[in-house]
């Protein structure tokens, strides 16, 4: 799975994505401890892929702690359009 691929999913799919990944790696690993696994790049390849639905989870989480940043910030501006900054002291 390419990481185009991984960044058209939504938030819902990512997390059941990442849960299959997790599965698919839990039994490579019992094929691989019982001598059934004939390609061991696959354990390899599970885990790349994790990584980058973690990595576009991650992305996201950082967009949205930035914008929420942002529009707090545009709002404390707009509140304060009106003040001079001086003080009547």
């Amino acid at each position: 799975m390419k990481i185009d691929e991984i960044r058209q999913l939504n938030d819902m799919d990512l997390g059941k994505e990442l849960i299959e990944q997790h599965k698919a790696l839990m039994n490579l690993r019992f094929s691989k401890a019982t001598l059934q696994l004939t390609n061991t790049n696959e354990i390899g390849n599970t885990k790349k892929i994790i990584a980058r639905i973690n990595t576009v989870i991650n992305e996201r989480r950082i967009s949205e702690e930035l914008n929420s940043h942002t529009q707090k910030i545009d709002q404390d501006d707009s509140s304060n359009e009106g003040k001079d900054g001086i003080s009547g002291t």
